[in-house]
Order: structure tokens, then sequence, then C-alpha cells
């Protein structure tokens, strides 16, 4: 099973993302254990991600990925960690600039 940690600062008050959250987590209970954590600040999730092995940043400026190429990135990445990945998910004023990365090719 793999386990996939997604933190962000805030939490939704969006009734239909609650929902929709729902549903992916009811589809997915039997591939994966889905932890999420929020974050009050932008340095707290820095802190946060600091102390991680490997996170993988989520970002509106970032690379787009159709859905074949983010499986076959998300199969990859699986591989090499163990089975185990974290998200970081950028608030409406994206990432932090510390986690901004170079996006890769």
């Amino acid at each position: 099973m793999f386990k996939l940690r997604i933190a962000s600062v805030g939490k939704t008050k969006e009734e239909w993302l609650e929902t929709a959250i729902a549903e992916y987590l009811k589809r997915l209970q039997s591939t994966a254990a889905i932890e999420f954590i929020w974050f009050k600040t932008d340095k707290q999730l820095e802190e946060w991600a600091a102390k991680e092995n490997r996170v993988i940043c989520l970002d509106a400026a970032g690379q787009m990925m159709d859905s074949e190429k983010f499986s076959g990135f998300l199969t990859q990445e699986l591989a090499e960690n163990g089975s185990r990945l974290s998200f970081i998910i950028g608030g409406a004023e994206g990432l932090p600039q510390s986690l901004r990365k170079t996006p890769f090719d």
C-alpha cells in the first residue's frame, strides 16, 4: 500500500471540495493511505518540509502534466522512495519562494 502525505497552508472551507476529497479518499482506500497536514503559516510548512526526506511541490506556476505523464512520474517516485511520498500544495499565492524548485524535464 502506498503512503501519501499532502501538506498545505490553510484548510479548505469549500463544501464541494470537501465532498470531492472524501470521494477520492474512499476510492483510493484499498491502494493508498493518505494523510492531510494543514499548517497555519508558510513558515510552519517550510519547517515541516525541511524535515522530510523527499517532497513534491505542486504549484500553479509549475510544470503542467497530462494524466499519463503524471502517472509515470508517480510510479517512478514511488519506486525510488519506498512507496511513500509527500506533496506540498501551494496556497492561493503559490508556494513560498524557499520551496520553489527548478522544473524537471
